[in-house]
């Protein structure tokens, strides 16, 4: 009995610990006297979550300072993620990353496409960012 109350400790340490390691990046662009476009996207244990962001042309890479547009993550794989993002005014868009590599600690190049462009719509450098 003893050795399940170590396993039941020790599943309990571990689960709290897979919610830590949820990791956080961060890309955006600049426009010009245009709004900027920033995305944040998150890794769990589930799959990924992510926000799509209107930059101030004064504030170009300032998240706090955009207006936040939630992304309906359809699907997530290690290497890519299809979403639908509500830009405002029916403005809805699905949309895809195609990362080059893992979301882990190092910055990732994300391409970013639209299902109804072939070409890409743009190339986003993802940056770990810490926990607000």
């Amino acid at each position: 009995m003893k050795g399940c109350a170590v396993l039941l400790l020790t599943l309990i340490a571990g689960a709290g610990t897979a919610l830590a390691s949820d990791t956080t990046w961060e890309s955006s662009e600049s426009n010009g006297c245009k709004p900027g476009i920033g995305f944040r996207i998150t890794k769990t244990a589930q799959g990924y979550t992510g926000t799509g962001y209107l930059l101030s042309p004064d504030h170009p890479h300032d998240f706090a300072k955009g207006v936040a547009r939630k992304m309906k993550v359809t699907r997530s794989e290690t290497r890519e993620m299809k979403f639908q993002i509500d830009w405002g005014d029916g403005n809805e868009r699905s949309c895809k990353f195609s990362f080059d590599a893992d979301l882990d600690s190092k910055p990732v190049k994300g391409t970013l496409t639209e299902d109804d462009r072939k070409d890409a719509a743009g190339v986003y450098i993802f940056k770990p960012v810490k926990p607000k």
